[in-house]
């Protein structure tokens, strides 16, 4: 039997070294590349010989800041992992890193080992499951679990700012008759018109939900007056009286709301709930489509 030839053998484990999906370098203890595979050709559009005998400092340019504290570690004899985005091809990923150190038998750093893991769609998938768990799929609203982690945050504020917030409590008069007489389907067309109104009701940092079938909230932050949370109450009760258009025909729905106020971290997230829900019921006793202040 022949002896296996080291050249042919080297040649082998690079070729799949280049073929693994994920960017693999070998940096020494000054920071100098001194190997690195095809995946960054493929990804940067870098290949391994403009890399190689170049300090990571000029390969990651902006980049090298972020990862020079992991760089330390690795160099420290510690292995460490980061996650960090980069812009490639036009568009934004997601890379894993590992760095390991390349310790000599006399327990001497001599460099590290880097492998990178593109693990963008494993990112996308992570954010639209967690926007899922959060948030109504039929209006695309925060859930009620969301807006009480935003309650809870936004009343802790108040706490230090001396600002006050509101909470509005807003039901769809009659939407049983809605969905009785025209079906599920044009009572879930109310509903998310119903949403687009009212986002488009209030400032970009107002928090709306919808917390039940026919239930939503708004949170109203860093009011200067009562007077203010007054004002938009009016409003989202005026725009809900507009008739919303299910295919071509007008479908009327008017809205009741409860209007419940907070100050310094008081009443707390479960009353100030229940005192605009409280309210809202006052303004359906009252004859509807109006609201209620607590």
């Amino acid at each position: 039997m022949s002896e296996p030839d080291p050249k042919r053998i080297a040649d082998q484990l690079r070729l799949v070294i280049d073929h693994v999906p994920a960017l693999i370098a070998y940096v020494d203890a000054n920071e100098i590349y001194r190997f690195a595979n095809r995946a960054y050709e493929t990804l940067f559009g870098l290949a391994p010989e403009q890399m190689i005998g170049r300090t990571m400092r000029e390969v990651l340019g902006a980049k090298y800041a972020e990862a020079k504290p992991h760089i330390d570690e690795a160099l420290a004899g510690r292995r460490t992992m980061h996650d960090r985005t980069v812009t490639a091809n036009r568009r934004s990923h997601y890379l894993h890193n590992v760095y390991v150190p390349h310790m000599e038998d006399d327990g001497r750093v001599a460099g590290l080992f880097i492998l990178a893991v593109d693990i963008s769609d494993r990112k996308v998938l992570e954010q639209e499951l967690a926007h899922k768990a959060h948030h109504d799929p039929l209006t695309g609203l925060p859930n009620r679990d969301l807006f009480e982690d935003g309650l809870e945050r936004a009343l802790e504020g108040t706490r230090h700012s001396g600002k006050r917030l509101a909470l509005i409590y807003l039901d769809i008069d009659n939407f049983k008759g809605i969905n009785d007489s025209l079906g599920h389907r044009a009572g879930d067309e109310v509903l998310k018109t119903i949403a687009m109104r009212l986002r488009h009701c209030v400032r970009s940092n107002d928090l709306v939900s919808r917390v039940g079938g026919d239930e939503f909230v708004v949170l109203l932050e860093s009011l200067a007056s009562d007077d203010d949370a007054r004002e938009v109450a009016r409003k989202l009760v005026a725009h809900m009286r507009e008739p919303v258009m299910v295919g071509e025909r007008a479908v009327a729905a008017t809205a009741s709301a409860g209007l419940a106020i907070a100050a310094n971290g008081e009443p707390g997230a479960a009353e100030l709930l229940q005192r605009a829900d409280g309210a809202m019921y006052q303004a359906k006793s009252a004859g509807r489509n109006r609201f209620h202040q607590a």
